[in-house]
């Protein structure tokens, strides 16, 4: 329930962006925009790892996301690009990026920028 809530935020806030920075040709442009959205914010849930490429998702066992701002995960949470908050069990860490927080029950990696 917390990731559907998560997915609806999430959408919502980058289409209201989007649509904020280009004002969309009509109600086509809008439903074409929200489409690519929420196909990019999809948290896919395998066997209780979670992928998402722009989303952001909590997990019982891994997250591994492209860019994302909250992940949540019970072991590792991986993020290739910008993260803003990641709390895991085991490891958190940021491949090529940027974390403003990083929390893990054993270690914690930024390969990037700075965290």
């Amino acid at each position: 329930m917390e990731n559907l809530a998560l997915f609806a935020t999430t959408t919502l806030v980058y289409l209201g962006v989007w649509c904020w920075m280009k004002k969309p040709n009509g109600l086509a442009e809008y439903a074409k925009r929200a489409g690519i959205i929420a196909l990019l914010c999809a948290p896919f849930n395998i066997n209780g790892h979670i992928f998402t490429v722009l989303g952001n998702a909590v997990s019982e066992k891994n997250n591994i996301a492209l860019c994302s701002l909250y992940q949540k995960a019970g072991q590792n949470v991986i993020t290739i690009g910008l993260s803003g908050y990641q709390s895991a069990g085991q490891s958190a860490q940021t491949i090529i990026g940027l974390t403003l927080y990083q929390k893990a029950g054993e270690k914690t990696r930024t390969f990037g920028i700075f965290s």
